[in-house]
């Protein structure tokens, strides 16, 4: 989804704060009401109890949406140079 099909003009991003870390994540829950889609990501650690959840991130249902387009072209362009992420089956 580039920027011409979505009519959004060239901004800049400022990244504030801990938005400048980078955390790694292994797990994400995701949930959802009528209202929003709740993104809660987290680490699963060999020899600890529990997932450790560090981010949560709420979107609208429509940017949910767009947030799934936007992801769904990046993994295809990512196979198109890499090749293809398998999945285990029943994951």
């Amino acid at each position: 989804m580039d920027k011409k099909q979505n009519n959004i003009p060239n901004l800049k991003i400022n990244f504030l704060g801990s938005a400048s870390n980078v955390n790694y994540s292994n797990f994400a829950l995701i949930n959802n009401s009528s209202e929003e889609f709740l993104f809660d990501f987290g680490n699963i650690t060999p020899g600890k109890e529990g997932i450790e959840i560090f981010s949560r991130v709420a979107l609208s249902p429509r940017n949910a949406k767009l947030f799934l387009m936007g992801l769904t072209e990046r993994v295809k362009k990512y196979e198109e140079q890499f090749g293809s992420i398998e999945i285990p089956e029943g994951k």
